[in-house]
């Protein structure tokens, strides 16, 4: 074999590869997909059966959904991330009611809160409590 045979070879398989990789990253999303709709729509269904604990704070632009717990000198904020919401600090709250003021949140699109019409920032958070 001369090395002109070799550089189509080599090039070949490339090609191979990369439509391969591609070819399964389109499966992998015609799977996901669908699987993200559902995990939206269980998620609300969910909600719905959850009696809200705090209440709605309108603040400004934003209507937030908002628990607070507790008593004491000093005051401790939960911001929760990663799509979770208040609801996951409830434990945490309980656990603090004689040791402190707990308040907790949900960002705006999350929990109970009502929708954002832009994406907040964690420091647009900070302003806004």
């Amino acid at each position: 074999m001369n090395t002109e045979t070799l550089g189509e070879i080599n090039a070949s398989l490339i090609v191979r590869r990369f439509k391969l990789i591609k070819l399964i990253r389109t499966i992998l999303a015609g799977l996901l997909f669908p699987l993200s709709l559902f995990q939206a729509f269980k998620e609300n269904k969910d909600l719905k059966k959850l009696a809200q604990q705090g209440k709605l704070v309108h603040l400004g632009k934003h209507a937030l959904h908002v628990v607070v717990k507790g008593q004491g000198s000093h005051t401790v904020v939960f911001d929760s991330g990663l799509g979770s919401f208040s609801l996951d600090w409830a434990h945490v709250q309980q656990q603090l009611l004689h040791d402190a003021i707990t308040v907790s949140y949900d960002r705006a699109g999350y929990g109970w809160s009502q929708r954002s019409k832009g994406n907040a920032t964690s420091t647009e958070y900070v302003e806004i409590l």
